[in-house]
């Protein structure tokens, strides 16, 4: 009897135990960001905020620190648009907590000439950094990457094609790495969470420069912003639950839901 119980309560090998994490978060500086790092830090985890924005990115750990202990938070900058800049940056992590075992890439933007170097192949060079120095058939502990995309990755909206087009990628290649294939080597689970409109300064510095037509207004109107700290909770989900390869929305005033694609056997 006592064995089957222990046995029900025993956490599968996909379960990371975020208490006592090692985490970087691309984008860290602010919105959600940030609202990830805080997250994180308060659930005992350590956290490397990494970001482009030097200034605010101090600030922001400073800011942290006050809070959560100088040693659990730190800062390195990091431009994820750069393969060699952002695994410097891990490696500086790695250096300062030990082996990480998240990673969340965060960091994105929603127009410019680098959106899809920072979007798409940013996530693309994080996956990789992951595979190569978390995973366990390269040394590392295994553990949990979550990609940040968004809703629109998930339908069409016209009014922003380029951009719909990166976070569509980024579900395909979190899909693609978060399968046995991968997860069997490496013991690396991959997620990804697709927010609908957060209150954050990108997403109203995104709106002001759209030229709003009717059809944009009905899609602000239909997914009222939420708060930042919506995303980085279900992110939280993500790392804890045994899911490998999942697509979630989060959309203000519903629940969180996984999305479920056709099989590939149903594909001819």
């Amino acid at each position: 009897m006592f064995n089957i119980i222990a046995a029900c309560c025993e956490k599968s090998e996909k379960y990371v135990d975020v208490e006592n994490g090692r985490a970087l978060v691309t984008g860290g500086a602010q919105g959600i960001g940030r609202a990830i790092c805080e997250a994180l830090l308060s659930r005992g985890c350590k956290v490397c905020c990494a970001d482009v924005n030097l200034e605010e990115g101090q600030r922001t750990v400073e800011e942290l620190q006050k809070t959560y202990g100088e040693s659990n938070c730190i800062f390195v900058e990091c431009d994820v648009s750069s393969s060699e800049n952002f695994e410097e940056a891990y490696l500086k992590a790695k250096e300062s907590l030990g082996n990480l075992n998240i990673l969340i890439n965060n960091a994105g933007v929603s127009e410019g000439d680098k959106i899809v170097e920072t979007n798409l192949n940013g996530v693309i060079y994080g996956c990789n950094i992951a595979l190569k120095y978390m995973g366990k058939n390269n040394g590392g502990d295994g553990g949990a990457v979550v990609n940040v995309a968004s809703v629109g990755g998930l339908q069409a909206m016209p009014h922003n094609p380029i951009y719909v087009a990166t976070n569509a990628g980024i579900i395909a290649l979190t899909r693609c790495y978060g399968q046995d294939f991968h997860y069997e080597k490496s013991r690396i689970k991959f997620n990804v969470v697709c927010p609908a409109a957060v209150n954050t300064k990108l997403y109203q510095s995104a709106t002001k420069s759209m030229n709003i037509d009717q059809d944009i207004k009905e899609f602000i109107d239909k997914y009222l912003p939420m708060e930042s700290s919506k995303v980085a909770d279900a992110i939280i989900q993500l790392i804890n639950e045994e899911r490998n390869g999942a697509v979630m929305t989060v959309i203000n005033g519903k629940k969180n839901t996984y999305i479920k694609f056709l099989d590939r056997k149903f594909i001819k």
